[in-house]
């Protein structure tokens, strides 16, 4: 693979030091696989030897990790006409990395095109050869592979699969939003009118795809170390002005979300055997000990090649489709959501859809058969049932009728708007307060709020939800 092997030798000569390689997974792409003693080169970490300052399998220097303030510091005049058109405080960590690799895509796909159009749908653009200025991320575009989700794919594709099922509506909820955002960015800010080739709306949704897919948050481990990593850059600032420079290619302690070239390669398992560990200097890569003592280890004995595996997080089947692609056969995180849409028949369908969307509860229910693979605040429905707080409530308000003392009210609005009459300004203060009359708005604020009460309590808050059915000994039913 010449894309691969040259992505290999760029990350080795700007710092990568690995134990292990990239190669090809069956069924699954990319992956990284543990290096053999007889592979291993004085190019890489020692095999044996426990390297403290270069980590156990792979050490990735913080100037290869993409993260919104590198972003904006790198030299790229059309990228930063973009930031500056956006607002640079406007430009989301999100943002900052989805243009930075949906730019670094199209330029890259530019320099193989021949001259023609300057739409990226096309299979020709003009033909100035990319080389961008300051460091090229251009061997690490080159092997990023076209991500295939729900919200790839052609909408009326998407919903001949999905029809009938609940990822339907987050997959058509996402794409709405990625088109609204598109359009936003593309039309009314013309953020893309300077850029040498105009992204398309799939260039956009490929680059979302791509970063949900490999984005990592670096957020709880800065929370263990923030003070020490803060110290270690202020002492390079105040030493030599080389040193000085270096310090700019240590990671930023204000920033989460980032993309880590090399690493990302790393296929998910629910049963990980590899960790990760950052500080100021970059990220090192560390194996568990079902990886580094082959008799704890699940894979097939006789497989010399040992794929080292992260873990993604819980996810069941539903949201690793939706966000990666992919589903495990055997996925021990196992839960069922189910829409419960509210009876439009219930005399008190208005009261009920008013409450659930203030308190901000979606129309649906999440069960999980094991505790452990869901919030640490789950409540127990019946025996080998959990529940999320949010559904208990749901489930409750769903139950909820005259019998148990329901009943609603409008909430007088604790502000009235007022607004004078077009008049003559005659300087009596009697015509001027005569002259003032109330406004209706459709506003809770200033009309009033549909209040749902339980035996004469009001039900605006969550809090108020838990304090007072229990008391009803109301038991929903599924």
């Amino acid at each position: 693979m010449p894309l691969l092997s040259q992505f290999c030798k760029w990350s080795k000569a700007n710092g990568l030091r690995s134990r292990l390689v990239p190669k090809e997974s069956r069924g699954k792409g990319i992956g990284l696989f543990l290096e053999s003693a007889e592979e291993n080169t004085q190019d890489h970490l020692p095999v044996n030897g426990e390297s403290q300052n270069q980590g156990d399998l792979a050490f990735i220097p913080a100037s290869l990790i993409l993260s919104r303030s590198r972003i904006l510091k790198l030299d790229r005049d059309c990228l930063q006409t973009t930031f500056k058109a956006i607002g640079r405080e406007n430009v989301s960590e999100r943002l900052a990395l989805l243009l930075f690799i949906l730019y670094e895509r199209l330029a890259l796909e530019k320099k193989h095109c021949a001259p023609t159009t300057s739409s990226a749908s096309a299979t020709a653009c003009t033909t100035h050869a990319y080389s961008p200025d300051g460091f090229s991320y251009a061997d690490y575009i080159a092997v990023l592979p076209d991500v295939r989700t729900p919200v790839t794919l052609d909408p009326d594709t998407a919903r001949g699969y999905l029809a009938g099922t609940l990822l339907l509506d987050s997959v058509c909820a996402k794409r709405k939003k990625l088109e609204s955002e598109f359009e936003l960015l593309s039309g009314n800010m013309g953020v893309f009118e300077h850029w040498p080739v105009h992204p398309t709306l799939d260039n956009f949704v490929w680059a979302d795809a791509t970063f949900w897919s490999r984005v990592l948050s670096f957020g709880s481990q800065w929370g263990k170390g923030t003070a020490a990593l803060e110290q270690n850059v202020d002492q390079a600032q105040d030493q030599d002005q080389d040193q000085a420079e270096h310090a700019e290619d240590r990671l930023d302690v204000k920033d989460d979300l980032h993309m880590v070239p090399f690493l990302d390669f790393a296929n998910h398992a629910a049963k990980p055997n590899i960790r990760w560990q950052v500080d100021a200097d970059g990220l090192r890569v560390w194996g568990l000990e079902s990886l580094m003592d082959p008799s704890q280890s699940e894979q097939d004995p006789g497989n010399t090649d040992h794929e080292v595996f992260l873990s993604y997080g819980i996810k069941p089947n539903t949201e690793l489709l939706f966000l990666y692609g992919f589903t495990l056969q055997d996925n021990p995180t196992q839960f069922l959501t189910l829409a419960l849409p509210l009876d439009e028949d219930d005399p008190f369908y208005m009261p009920k859809v008013h409450t659930l969307m203030r308190l901000g509860i979606p129309p649906r229910v999440t069960v999980y058969t094991n505790k452990n693979d869901g919030p640490e605040d789950l409540v127990e429905l019946c025996q080998g049932l959990w529940i999320t707080p949010e559904s208990q409530v749901l489930l409750w308000i769903y139950a909820l009728n005259e019998e148990d003392g329901l009943d609603a009210m409008i909430e007088e609005p604790a502000v009235k708007l007022c607004v004078p009459h077009e008049s003559v300004d005659t300087g009596d203060d009697q015509d001027d307060n005569r002259n003032i009359e109330e406004v209706d708005l459709i506003d809770e604020e200033t009309v009033g709020r549909l209040i749902m009460t339980i035996q004469g309590f009001k039900i605006a808050t969550k809090a108020a939800v838990e304090a007072t059915v229990p008391k009803l000994q109301i038991y929903p039913v599924l």
